[in-house]
């Protein structure tokens, strides 16, 4: 495997450098990153720690690194070794990944994106309703002997918000073409939603994802597309409408 490994300016536990350096994302829950005290960093002169989990030439070393800031302040760096391979799909994916549909990335990676949403199709013409394809949490009922489906489980609904913000965005959109005023994500928010979306599945940040070559305008539609099922809705809606016309046919047979 060959992923990032963090430099964080300042002392502090494992998890307290984490924290202050935002970078939650660089892990998977429960897991413990391997931590070296260094007294220098890519901020120069000071202490501070390099973090860590399966990266290689593990730990500060300025003339076989290379870094990057992670935010104005260079309170915390993101590093690969000089020369090395970049980290790839597979060395980013989680342990536990949320089910999807692989999206062909800026850079030629296929990357698995969740699906959050989607919409079900009962017999009627108007007989649709949106559902999550998220994990939830589940009830044991003493008296009926029967287990039921409760809320999306917290650590996921940030994804159903995600979904419900682009699809609602869609629906606008499409609303306002026909009036002649088209509504949009900023180009700012559609990459950090795109982003988020993948962070479900894989260990990357914003300039992780900028190092890679991951992300651009048209991938970053596609990645929230995939969140909402915008391709199995739209197959679905085919055959619903094909097999209400055959319908028709043999009916008038």
């Amino acid at each position: 495997m060959n992923r990032f490994m963090y430099a964080v300016r300042g002392g502090g536990k494992t998890v307290e450098a984490v924290e202050r350096a935002g970078i939650e994302y660089a892990f998977d829950a429960g897991e413990q990153p391997e931590a070296r005290a260094v007294t220098a960093g890519p901020w120069g002169a000071g202490g501070g720690v390099v973090l860590g989990k399966e990266a290689a030439l593990f730990g500060y070393y300025p003339d076989a690194q290379e870094w990057r800031s992670l935010d104005k302040e260079q309170t915390a760096w993101v590093g690969l070794p000089k020369g090395g391979r970049l980290p790839t799909a597979v060395d980013l994916y989680r342990r536990r990944p949320l089910d999807g549909r692989a999206v062909k990335m800026a850079n030629g990676e296929l990357w698995q994106v969740p699906i959050a949403r989607t919409l079900e199709y009962g017999e009627g013409p108007d007989d649709v309703r949106a559902v999550h394809l998220l994990p939830v949490s589940t009830q044991y009922d003493v008296v009926s002997g029967e287990w039921t489906a409760g809320e999306i489980v917290s650590a996921y609904r940030l994804l159903w918000d995600l979904a419900e913000e682009w699809w609602n965005t869609c629906v606008r959109e499409a609303e306002a073409v026909e009036e002649g005023a088209p509504v949009r994500f900023t180009f700012t928010r559609l990459h950090e939603a795109a982003l988020q979306a993948l962070q479900f599945n894989y260990r990357v940040g914003p300039v992780e994802a900028s190092w890679l070559g991951i992300l651009n305008d048209l991938v970053c539609k596609d990645i929230l597309d995939t969140l909402v099922d915008l391709r199995g809705i739209e197959t679905r809606l085919k055959k619903k409408m094909l097999s209400a016309s055959v319908s028709r046919c043999g009916g008038g047979a």
